[in-house]
């Protein structure tokens, strides 16, 4: 018994899907974060007074059809990367064989279905925030139609993928409750704190940057991708803390976004100063500390003390 649990379990991490899930879209990181951010969304109407769903059901809603978006993007980044993945970074999972595009293109195809009858079997009208969120991703797979001029204005290119996000939170916040326009303070939230994420995850130490590789650090320099990043979290700390006096949740959101400040403002600093991998590869772990922190702070820890 023990030993048929144990080959099991062996098989399964074997299975070359949950190689490629280890490597290119980690399920239970991106679950937690995905978790809180839609848990966040879902709870703040309920806060704001709006009369909502079912919490849990909406909640799990949101959840799946968000994770599934996620998902679909890191398809379609393999797809965009393919040939560059090829030629700099053939240790990938497509170039060296692990899985196939044509397979990612089948299981891009399976979660897009999953996401249309989840989301009509709990309420037909949210379809039409779907398709928003399926017709901005379709332009983003396009590039727009300008692909090559984004490329050559990396900040550009940056803000118009980063518009996906308050379009995904939108979607969270009308599975709770109906459409206001006060959901907008949350979504431009969402908006600079996906900056946030977005360079702190491609900042490199000098001594790792990559022929092929486009990141922040390369492009802006170190130094100055680092202020960047800091001055994102600013701009979040003071939309979030608006969107948080909204549901007279301010001053403790703020207490809890400036407890974190301090060390963020240090591992910029350090970084700055240093320029080695280690304080690199903090200023990617704190995007998703700053982040855990804002979302829990904004949603659903006043839910819970409020219930």
């Amino acid at each position: 018994m023990f030993e048929a649990i144990a080959h099991g379990k062996s098989s399964l991490l074997e299975n070359r899907w949950w190689i490629y899930q280890k490597e290119r879209f980690p399920i239970f990181k991106y679950g937690f974060l995905i978790a809180i951010f839609s848990g966040s969304a879902v709870s703040y109407p309920k806060l704001l007074g709006v009369e909502t769903s079912s919490f849990g059901i909406a909640w799990a809603v949101a959840f799946i059809v968000i994770f599934c978006l996620f998902f679909q993007m890191r398809i379609a980044d393999e797809f965009k990367d393919y040939e560059d993945d090829c030629r700099y970074r053939p240790e990938r999972a497509i170039p060296r064989g692990l899985v196939s595009r044509q397979e990612l293109g089948y299981v891009g195809l399976f979660t897009g279905i999953i996401q249309f009858i989840t989301t009509y079997l709990f309420n037909p009208p949210l379809l039409l925030f779907l398709g928003l969120v399926w017709g901005y991703f379709a332009l983003m797979c396009a590039e727009f139609g300008v692909r090559n001029w984004l490329k050559a204005n990396l900040s550009l290119y940056m803000i118009s993928h980063m518009m996906i996000l308050p379009l995904m939170a939108l979607f969270c916040l009308v599975c709770s409750g109906s459409f206001k326009t006060i959901y907008l303070l949350f979504c431009l939230t969402c908006f600079f704190n996906g900056i946030v994420i977005e360079i702190g995850r491609k900042i490199r130490a000098p001594q790792d940057e990559r022929v092929g590789v486009e990141t922040y650090s390369s492009i802006w320099q170190p130094k100055n991708a680092a202020l960047v990043w800091l001055i994102s979290i600013f701009l979040t700390t003071v939309t979030a803390i608006w969107t948080a006096t909204q549901i007279g949740f301010g001053w403790q959101l703020s207490i809890a976004l400036c407890v974190c400040l301090s060390p963020t403002i240090s591992i910029s600093w350090w970084f700055i100063k240093k320029l080695d991998r280690k304080s690199a590869k903090w200023i990617d772990r704190m995007s998703g500390i700053w982040t855990i922190v804002l979302y829990f702070s904004l949603g659903l820890l006043p839910l819970w003390l409020s219930s």
